[in-house]
């Protein structure tokens, strides 16, 4: 026999001698093996959705990390490096249409944005012609955002441009407040706060580079923009086709209407529209011309006396029916009923100083209103104050073979039907070439004061008196001082209410302008013959200021406007200059957040 066959033979023989508790003993065995296994295989599959949940984040953060997204210049930026200004060009957007829409809309301002806020920006066209998405236009603003930060960037590396001291120090100190944002908004780390803010590639080391980077480029754009310099001619050829857009203007201006004029017309027979014929409406028509001409060969030299022509018309004089209903709504008390009736009468609308670009009057009005001439080469007004004048305002037939793109103007040789007039009358033009003033101040808050249900507060006259007389106190204590600039503001340094000016600068405001302060304030610093030296107390809402007219600027208002548009204009073609050499190469945007959603339901 064979070395194997023996050895088969033993097992078989083993086999035959198994005992029945053997036999019972290995099928449990068996059937622990089994759950054993069915065990595992659950467990392994609990621990996948675990590691799922906390792995996936990672591998989504790694692969934004290592993936290219766009190339500019040399520098090759992952999804997590284009991500910073996606996510900062969609929040730079909303804050620009809070800012625009909040002071009229209120809450409702989201409604405002251009899309939904609670759907992914990947379901929402932003231009439907080119197709592309909300998503597709802040990752393109991203790219450019990128392009220009990394242009101006590479160009300050290159010129040796370094932080300033201040610079340096807030780039450090906001770095290092980056721990206490993060457990103020209630995360653990720095950097779960990062991936919240702007997704799972968000590290502290990419988004320090990131903020460096853009703080430098800031700091770049600005030193260029400090330093540019111009003189007086410059300002002049600036101006030369631009004259008005430094100048405003002051005017009272109503609007007369037709339809005003119109009786019952006759209505339909449910009530619901009413007409009127022709014959009717060239009545009224007739009817609001000579209430003009009636205005126009007035004496009206201001709102008073424009706003007693208007309420003399026999349109807008109160009908019987109207006292009537008064005196019944407020029978207890006479006044009351004159009162009422007072605000049915129509007034005419002042406008100070409004910019000739911001008129919203027609362009006939708003022409005769900036009208000039030249008087010995210099530029001045061609109306004068309390001049008057009236402007048709008409509705204009449509024809068939106007072009699509056509649009109706005073001159557009279209028909057309007066329908109004725009009665305006002029008070003041302003070329805003008064120079500005530089003027320290210690203001002395009012103390104590009565809030009503609205929150607004009133003094009484007591506590009005305390702060004067705290007021008079700090001028005579400077008086029987040095009485110089520098001791007014060293004084002012230690006892103003001002916190714009308390601290290092002695309350001084620089390059004042006409409209900027508060109107008594305003008024003495632009009192005629103020001069450099002169001190005085004004009060305010906001107290007792104690003044000291520092010196007159060089520099006129209207110079200061046009060399901040003529700074800008410069610093921006400069800025386009340096982004127009760099290359951009987009690569691979796939990772890139399309499907964000602005606001979770």
């Amino acid at each position: 026999m064979s070395a194997s066959s023996k050895k088969k033979l033993r097992k078989e023989q083993n086999a035959a001698a198994m005992t029945e508790r053997q036999k019972k003993e290995q099928q449990e065995a068996k059937k622990l093996k089994a759950y054993t296994l069915t065990f595992a295989i659950v467990m392994v599959l609990v621990v996948a959705i675990v590691v799922g949940v906390i792995v996936s984040p990672m591998i989504d953060g790694l692969v934004r990390r290592n993936s290219n997204a766009v190339t500019i210049g040399e520098h090759k930026l992952s999804t997590a490096d284009l991500t910073y200004f996606y996510f900062d060009a969609i929040s730079e957007y909303q804050q620009t249409v809070y800012n625009q829409y909040y002071s009229s809309f209120g809450n409702y301002w989201s409604y405002m944005l251009g899309f939904d806020t609670t759907k992914p920006l990947n379901e929402q066209m932003y231009d439907e012609k080119e197709g592309k998405t909300w998503a597709d236009h802040f990752i393109d603003t991203a790219i450019d955002t990128a392009k220009d930060t990394y242009a101006l960037y590479d160009d300050a590396v290159a010129k040796g441009h370094t932080f300033t001291e201040e610079e340096q120090t807030n780039l450090d100190s906001y770095l290092e407040s980056m721990e206490l944002y993060a457990t103020y908004y209630g995360y653990s780390s720095v950097k779960s706060y990062l991936r919240s803010s702007y997704g799972n590639g968000a590290t502290e080391k990419n988004y320090e580079e990131y903020y460096r980077v853009c703080s430098l480029a800031s700091s770049y754009l600005s030193k260029y923009h400090e330093d540019l310099e111009y003189d007086l001619e410059d300002y002049r050829a600036y101006e030369k086709d631009k004259f008005d857009d430094y100048s405003t203007l002051s005017y009272i201006y109503y609007s007369m209407k037709y339809n005003t004029y119109l009786g019952e017309g006759t209505k339909s027979e449910d009530g619901k529209t009413t007409t009127w014929t022709d014959e009717e409406k060239n009545a009224a028509r007739d009817a609001m011309k000579a209430d003009l001409e009636a205005l126009l060969a007035g004496e009206v030299k201001d709102k008073e006396s424009f706003d007693k022509a208007i309420q003399a018309w026999e349109i807008n004089k109160p009908k019987e029916e109207d006292n009537k209903e008064s005196d019944s709504s407020s029978s207890s008390s006479s006044s009351s009923s004159s009162s009422s009736t007072a605000t049915k009468l129509p007034t005419s609308t002042e406008v100070k100083d409004a910019f000739i670009n911001s008129i919203s009057l027609q362009e006939s009005a708003v022409n005769w209103l900036k009208e000039t001439k030249t008087v010995d080469g210099k530029v001045q007004t061609a109306r004068v104050a309390g001049e008057l004048k009236a402007f048709e305002v008409y509705t204009y037939e449509d024809k068939k073979d106007l072009p699509d793109d056509h649009k109706h103007g005073d001159d557009c040789g279209c028909s057309r039907t007066i329908d109004g007039y725009t009665i305006v009358l002029f008070t003041e033009r302003d070329d805003n070439e008064v120079k500005m003033a530089n003027v320290r101040h210690i203001l002395v808050k009012f103390q104590g004061g009565t809030k009503d249900k609205d929150g607004n507060v009133t003094y009484s006259d007591e506590e009005k008196k305390t702060a004067k007389e705290e007021a008079e106190k700090l001028l005579k204590q400077w008086q029987e001082g040095k009485a110089d600039e520098e001791s007014f503001g060293e004084l002012a340094n230690k006892e103003s209410d001002d916190q714009n000016g308390k601290v290092t600068n002695g309350g001084l405001y620089e390059d004042i302008y006409p409209g900027q302060m508060v109107k008594a304030f305003e008024e003495w610093c632009f009192a005629e013959g103020r001069k450099t030296g002169d001190t005085g107390i004004v009060e305010t809402e906001y107290g007792y200021h104690v003044m000291f007219y520092s010196s007159t600027d060089e520099m006129s208002y209207r110079d200061l406007m046009i060399d901040t548009d003529l700074r800008a204009e410069d610093t921006e073609k400069w800025h386009d200059s340096l982004s127009e050499k760099v290359t951009c190469v987009t690569e691979n945007l796939k990772y890139m957040d399309y499907d964000y959603v602005l606001q979770e339901q």
